[in-house]
């Protein structure tokens, strides 16, 4: 295990040190996040293009009407006339009538 300086911030639960984070942008346990939490704002920006999660996307609305397409073909097999495909079924058509 590396020495690490006295005034150097480490986590009290895992003792987990700073350095390692600067290096490895990995986190040693759950307090880490709360230890580390002023600096954490440093480090997402080598990790992430943006500071908030934004989620996946599809890349068109091409992409997304074959996601939907994909998932009511999958409904249909296993419950052709179930709840969850009419939901389905008008998405997709909500969807075709704004593209």
């Amino acid at each position: 295990m590396q020495n690490h300086t006295a005034t150097e911030l480490t986590c009290p639960a895992c003792g987990f040190p700073e350095s390692r984070l600067r290096h490895s942008l990995q986190l040693g346990c759950p307090v880490c996040y709360e230890t580390f939490a002023p600096h954490l704002a440093t480090f997402l920006p080598k990790l992430h293009t943006d500071t908030l999660h934004k989620g996946k996307s599809p890349a068109t609305i091409e992409a997304l009407i074959h996601r939907i397409d994909a998932l009511a073909d999958r409904i249909a097999n296993e419950a052709p006339h179930s709840p969850a495909r009419l939901i389905t079924d008008m998405l997709r058509q909500q969807i075709r009538t704004q593209t």
